[in-house]
């Protein structure tokens, strides 16, 4: 596994649905760099004219310009800071997909949720296979080559929490 594959590799989506409608809202992973966040917004609307989409190193907003009070995504507070210069958002011009591509301002970081007002426990739970994948990576990435396939461990003696590793 190369530096760029934890880049590359197709993490699952996580899926965050508005309780009170069952609408998708939007879907995300991680990697040890970036956040990524897919939005669904209707093929119809036109990105230069009918939407407006605001990013900033802490909050992410995008509007529907065509209907007034009409917020696809509201402002709000994402859960980490990012690099706001370095934050890039394409279309998908058949489905209407919007991806966006957050930067993550501390890399290696796990992130519980994209938005702070989303940090729960559904959130947390289901980011514990992200944590562990980057942890995977990140270690490989400063081991290149080391193979777990030989490691002998002593009967009786565990093996350390993650936590417990002094991971810069």
């Amino acid at each position: 596994m190369g530096a760029d594959d934890d880049k590359l590799a197709a993490a699952s989506r996580h899926k965050r649905i508005d309780d009170a409608t069952g609408k998708l809202l939007y879907e995300w992973d991680q990697t040890l760099d970036e956040v990524n966040v897919y939005v669904p917004i209707d093929v119809q609307l036109n990105t230069k004219t009918d939407l407006k989409v605001r990013i900033t190193g802490k909050t992410m907003e995008i509007e529907n310009l065509k209907e007034k009070e009409s917020a696809i995504l509201p402002k709000l507070e994402l859960y980490r800071q990012t690099i706001a210069d370095e934050t890039v958002w394409t279309r998908d011009r058949f489905t209407g997909e919007m991806h966006v591509q957050l930067v993550k301002l501390k890399k290696a970081e796990p992130w519980e949720a994209v938005f702070a007002a989303h940090c729960d426990e559904r959130s947390a739970n289901a980011t514990e296979r992200d944590r562990q994948r980057m942890m995977l990576s990140r270690f490989q990435q400063e081991n290149p080559g080391f193979d777990f396939s030989d490691a002998e461990f002593e009967v009786g003696k565990e093996v350390p929490d993650a936590s417990e590793w002094n991971l810069k």
